[in-house]
């Protein structure tokens, strides 16, 4: 068995009081850092709220980009509608003014 001197004992004995009642007051005691007890789960929570609202925000932008290419297709069409119908229009009193 080791022995410790006195100072050494009642050093040791200090810090195992310390990190008991550290323990009943709800904090973790780790190498770099002392921890609240609920901090780390109150980060988790706040980093899943943050990816759902991303993904929220990335659906929402994807629902947008899909409704205006829907509408630039719409207006594609609707715009080649009209230039065929002007090239219609075009040859058709072309061929009424060669008949006059």
């Amino acid at each position: 068995m080791e022995s410790f001197s006195s100072t050494q004992a009642g050093t040791m004995i200090y810090v195992y009081q310390r990190a008991i009642e550290s323990l009943k007051k709800g904090y973790f005691i780790q190498p770099e850092r002392i921890v609240r007890k609920g901090s780390w789960e109150k980060e988790l929570e706040n980093k899943r709220r943050l990816q759902k609202q991303a993904v929220a925000s990335q659906s929402a932008m994807e629902v947008r980009l899909n409704r205006a290419l829907e509408e630039a297709e719409k207006y594609k069409l609707e715009l080649s509608k009209l230039r065929q119908n002007n090239k219609s229009v075009t040859s058709f009193s072309e061929d009424q003014f060669s008949n006059i």
